[in-house]
């Protein structure tokens, strides 16, 4: 969805051509994107037009567009996943259609396939990178820690993080010195 609002795309009605090349400059694949917001045809949709495996595929996804929560901003637009009829921002190649997550089966996050002792470890020492992960992202030219008076959700999130940094910092430190004061007793 990001992609659609950066090329302009969700304007109306509009259509584009977007092309993937190799590093000799050749097209590897092409897709013909239509997106449709209740000009021409009842619905809104975007219309997916591309070659997979030599087959020629043609179908639509329905685009919904939900009130945003920043008062009178406007609204954000979703598609609706052609499996599995649940809202999403992002789609994903199955091979042959363009899917949410959700229509694979067995998926798991990154997160889900490390070991219990690595995700202690991560729990232990992870707030110090996501401290300065979330310090970056305020960093960024548009970012702010406030809005309307209140914390904006990445400020929260580097709140969160410095505050986890320093309950682990702390503990970690105590248990070092309780160390050192038991082997001087």
């Amino acid at each position: 969805m990001a992609d659609l609002k950066r090329m302009k795309l969700l304007i109306g009605w509009a259509s584009t051509v977007i092309t993937w090349r190799n590093n000799s400059d050749e097209v590897r694949a092409a897709i013909e994107v239509t997106v449709n917001l209740n000009c021409l045809y009842p619905g809104d949709y975007i219309e997916l037009k591309y070659r997979a495996r030599e087959e020629l595929i043609n179908y639509k996804i329905q685009l919904v567009q939900v009130a945003s929560n920043l008062g009178k901003k406007g609204g954000i637009w979703y598609f609706i996943c052609p499996s599995t009829g649940k809202r999403c921002r992002t789609l994903y190649s199955d091979g042959r259609y363009f899917v949410s997550r959700h229509a694979f089966k067995g998926t798991l996050y990154e997160s889900q396939t490390y070991s219990k002792t690595y995700r202690s470890i991560a729990s232990m020492y992870g707030p110090i990178y996501k401290v300065r992960e979330a310090f970056d992202e305020l960093k960024k030219p548009y970012a702010k820690t406030f809005y309307r008076g209140k914390l904006t959700p990445k400020a929260r999130k580097l709140f969160k993080w410095q505050q986890l940094y320093n309950v682990k910092h702390d503990i970690e430190l105590r248990s070092i010195e309780d160390y050192l004061l038991s082997t001087v007793s």
